[in-house]
């Protein structure tokens, strides 16, 4: 049995539809490392009861600084301003005459937080008045220390990454795969032609 003119041009209409059917498209998800950095920090004007502490951050944020008498033991902290900013001052409050202090810089943005190494200082004896006879104490670069960033995929599920770093904002896009039809084209190929072979007869 024979098929008829209209049966065999959509068999070829569907064989030609499947022969230029674009590739399915699959989700990626892009990530990338976003930190903050504190660098340049300096401790300057120390005199016997006080100094200033001073340092950058590479987008705007807000600081404080954490210290004390002994090292990694913050006791007190001396907030900075209000207002987020990419160059931070924090004078001390009364700090005791001839006494070391222990501090380290901190620096927020959004869910990102810095902390810069430990730096530490003696304050002038108190014969010695107020005159900022010390020299400044200054630290190489920080290394950015980035928080856990959430990733969102194209499921609509939140993971978190292993901390840290991943900190990662996550973009989303397709991308088809070429040739990635072809292992699916024999199959319906050859049903194809299975179906029309039982018309035939």
């Amino acid at each position: 049995m024979r098929m008829n003119p209209p049966k065999r041009a959509i068999t070829v209409l569907l064989l030609m539809a499947l022969l230029i059917a674009p590739a399915p498209a699959e989700k990626v998800v892009i990530s990338a490392n976003i930190g903050l950095a504190i660098t340049n920090l300096t401790v300057s004007a120390i005199g016997c009861d006080g100094a200033t502490v001073c340092w950058e951050t590479d987008r705007e944020a807000v600081g404080w600084v954490d210290y004390g008498p002994l090292p990694g033991n913050y006791t007190a902290r001396a907030s900075g301003g209000e207002a987020p900013e990419y160059h931070h001052c924090v004078a001390l409050p009364p700090l005791t005459p001839g006494s070391t202090v222990y501090l380290r810089a901190v620096s927020e943005c959004a869910t990102l937080r810095a902390a810069s190494d430990e730096v530490a200082f003696t304050t002038a004896p108190e014969n010695t008045g107020d005159d900022d006879t010390l020299p400044t104490v200054q630290t190489a670069r920080t290394p950015a220390v980035p928080a856990p960033i959430e990733i969102v995929q194209t499921t609509g599920e939140r993971v978190r990454p292993a901390p840290p770093p991943p900190t990662t904002v996550a973009t989303e896009g397709t991308h088809g795969t070429p040739g990635s039809t072809v292992p699916v084209l024999p199959g319906v190929l050859i049903l194809l032609f299975a179906v029309a072979a039982l018309r035939w007869r």
